[in-house]
């Protein structure tokens, strides 16, 4: 219960009312209430409920502004469209993994690629569209799976106890289908603290497009025809852990109210320059195709400086 009014000592109660009010609606309601319908209606009616302003507002404007900067939103009226869309969806992927069998993968996915035959390795994914599946996919292989998460802090969610609650959920979600605790990561994590997890047959999973900023260490790269960094502690950790990468990502596609779920070939480690240019590619051709299901546009200007 502490937790729960925690927020009322940082905003004043209106506020406070206000936030959780639109939090409730934004994060447990919509989203809930799509996924009790059949998979591909649900996803049509997200689409549609989309098309208003109202939901995710202030997130979506900036997305949008960094996007134009970038040449990537012309008609901003449809990026913010599908930006509001994509964000639905992924909030909705937590109410369908609670809801929803492994049959649901094989149903409702379209899977370019597979996961390595054996042994483990370096799950690595973005920041675009929703990867919560990739998680389910890749333990469904037999092997346990342990993500890599920075702390939760009530303060990151603005202080708001639905938002805290429902990072809460998430990750509850995320340990029972990974088979492992989360992980939390922090600057300077220890490599030696989960050798022991690789070395006993546990995979890694964690997300590459973080801004250089705020994790530490970055190599250049050539990301939407600029110079940029990306965080390179990833690889080196698979470097030190002896495990492939293997990227991967998913999408729901609001034409087709499938998932587009694509893995790639796995990628040894120890040239590190490659496998980050690998992925500002993977990341550059994702956001060509669907720009506002990127959902860091708002920390853009980070990975350019």
């Amino acid at each position: 219960m502490t937790k729960i009014f925690s927020g009322i000592r940082h905003l004043s109660l209106k506020d406070w009312l206000i936030g959780n009010t639109r939090a409730g609606v934004e994060y447990v309601l919509v989203p809930g209430l799509i996924a009790l319908l059949p998979f591909r209606l649900g996803v049509r009616l997200g689409w549609w409920l989309t098309r208003f302003k109202l939901l995710y507002r202030g997130g979506v404007h900036q997305a949008a502004d960094q996007a134009q900067n970038f040449g990537f939103a012309a008609d901003r009226q449809d990026f913010e469209h599908r930006c509001r869309f994509h964000r639905l969806m992924d909030l909705t992927d937590l109410y369908w993994s609670k809801t929803r069998s492994d049959r649901h993968i094989d149903r409702n996915f379209d899977q370019t690629g597979d996961w390595p035959a054996d042994g483990p390795v370096m799950a690595v994914t973005f920041h675009w569209g929703g990867g919560h599946w990739g998680i389910r996919s890749l333990h469904r292989t037999g092997r346990p799976i342990v993500c890599l998460a920075g702390p939760l802090d009530p303060e990151h969610v603005g202080h708001l106890s639905v938002l805290y609650r429902y990072a809460c959920w998430r990750t509850r979600e995320v340990e029972k289908h990974s088979g492992r605790p989360l992980f939390k990561r922090y600057r300077g994590i220890a490599v030696r603290d989960l050798r022991d997890k690789a070395k006993s047959g546990d995979s890694i999973l964690s997300l590459i497009d973080v801004p250089p900023g705020e994790v530490g260490g970055a190599r250049p790269v050539t990301l939407l025809g600029r110079d940029a960094k990306l965080p390179n502690g990833l690889v080196k950790m698979a470097e030190l852990l002896k495990l492939p990468i293997v990227f991967y990502a998913a999408r729901i596609n609001p034409l087709t109210a499938r998932v587009e779920f694509r893995i790639g070939a796995p990628l040894d480690p120890t040239d590190r320059d490659a496998v980050l240019q690998e992925a500002a590619r993977w990341l550059d051709e994702m956001i060509q195709r669907d720009p506002a299901a990127w959902m860091l546009w708002a920390q853009a200007p980070g990975f350019f400086r």
